[in-house]
């Protein structure tokens, strides 16, 4: 009789040992897929958000590249190849991506598309000389505006495991 309870308690503490160390086991292996599922989702972040950085810049040359293309031609006293639809769309298309991507750009842009769309203006309708006043104006207000982008572009551009991520990676392998 002693025999049989020394083998019955020994099958029940083998398997409890064996359940304990796969609930053990499996605690750790789903710990380490939520921290791993964590990190892909900030990355899959920190990837739109470069696209969409990425984006913004892009149409920001394109809008400045119409105005000095503007100013070309009016130097040399032709008139416009891009209509204004083109570039209200495009100043659309920037607004939009501002307002919902990188509203700490917000006051900066107000002030730079204020410039922008007056020399566009001036352009179609006034004269070449004024032209020339109103660009200084917006040279300025594109170069703090660069300047305010530049400051940001760490926190836009930056794909990056955290390190006390890592750290817990290696606990868990």
């Amino acid at each position: 009789m002693d025999v049989v309870l020394v083998s019955l308690l020994s099958v029940a503490l083998g398997g409890a040992i064996s359940f304990a160390t796969s609930s053990i086991l499996n605690w750790q292996n789903h710990k380490r897929d939520l921290l791993k599922l964590g990190l892909e989702y900030k990355k899959e972040i920190q990837v739109f958000k470069r696209e969409k950085y990425e984006q913004l810049i892009i149409k920001l040359y394109k809008l400045t590249y119409m105005v000095h293309e503007g100013i070309y031609f009016r130097s040399r006293g032709e008139s416009l190849i891009v209509p204004i639809e083109t570039f209200m769309m495009l100043m659309t298309e920037v607004e939009t991506l501002i307002m919902l991507h990188f509203p700490l750009l917000e006051e900066d842009y107000e002030k730079f598309s204020k410039q922008l769309i007056d020399l566009y203006t001036e352009l179609y309708a006034g004269s070449f000389e004024q032209c020339e006043i109103i660009k200084q104006a917006f040279d300025r207000e594109a170069d703090k505006l660069l300047k305010v982008i530049k400051q940001y572009a760490n926190e836009y551009t930056q794909i990056a495991t955290p390190q006390k991520y890592l750290y817990l990676f290696t606990i868990f392998y």
